[in-house]
Formats: structure tokens, C-alpha cells, sequence
């Protein structure tokens, strides 16, 4: 290999390692929806079971949309008691959890993708409602 070819290489190598570490820093943060209540649990450093509960009441309406945060490859539970019967979906992790009316149900998982994720209720009755949103953030 002529020294001309090492040094393009050796450039090239460098730029790549300028520009990954220029985005790491100006990367954009996640932006939360203007008054969207944000529930978080236990520590960065210890991963132990994250529990979050919901109660879904068909004479309230559809519950605050609460936003349940975690980090990458915590375990997570999701506590859910309804007054109607329905499915549990939550996208990206759940292909749906039956809760039987007056019942409870529970989505428990490793939360192993990150970015954002609806939960949401299909109803017996033919209702659709949005419960929460699971936000996985990366672990450093």
C-alpha cells in the first residue's frame, strides 16, 4: 500500500470519528407532549422491576395519558384494571393482553427497544383508547 492510500484512509477514519462524535453531542433530546404527566421509577444504574399501574373507567372517560419512562433492558410491568372488557395492546412489545370487564391484566417484558410506544385499549364495545405511552430510553 503507497503512503498516499494510508494517509486517505487514515483521514477518512478520523472525519468518520469527528462526525459520530459531533452527533452524540447535539444529538436532539425526546420532547414530550405539553402537559403529558411523566412517571418515572427506580435508578439508572440498578435495573429491578419497574411496575406502572393504570385504571381504565368507562364513566371518567378515557384516563390522562400519562407517559411511563424506563431505560434500555429494564424489566417492566404494566398493571392495568379496567371496568369494561377489551385488549391490551402495546405496540412494539405486546400483541395483546385480553382484561375481562371489572378485571385485571398485566403486560410484563424486558424493555429491549428503545424510542416511544403506545398503549391503548380496543374495547368490547368498539371504543379505541389511548392509555399511556412507554418511552425506552438508551442506556449509555
Amino acid at each position: 500500500m503507497q503512503f498516499s492510500s494510508v494517509r486517505t484512509v487514515l483521514w477518512g477514519g478520523f472525519s468518520l470519528v469527528l462526525l459520530a462524535g459531533g452527533y452524540l453531542v447535539a444529538r436532539p433530546k425526546p420532547v414530550l407532549p405539553q402537559g403529558a404527566p411523566v412517571i418515572e421509577q427506580g435508578s439508572a444504574s440498578a435495573m429491578p422491576l419497574k411496575t406502572f399501574s393504570l385504571r381504565v373507567a368507562s364513566k371518567n372517560g378515557a384516563p390522562a395519558s400519562p407517559v411511563f419512562r424506563v431505560g434500555e433492558r429494564d424489566e417492566v410491568e404494566i398493571d392495568v384494571k379496567s371496568d369494561q372488557a377489551g385488549l391490551l395492546m402495546l405496540h412494539g412489545y405486546s400483541d395483546g393482553v385480553p382484561v375481562a370487564k371489572e378485571g385485571e391484566a398485566k403486560i410484563r417484558f424486558t424493555a429491549t427497544h428503545t424510542g416511544r410506544f403506545p398503549l391503548h385499549m380496543h374495547a368490547a364495545a368498539g371504543s379505541h383508547l389511548e392509555l399511556a405511552t412507554l418511552e425506552v430510553l438508551p442506556r449509555n
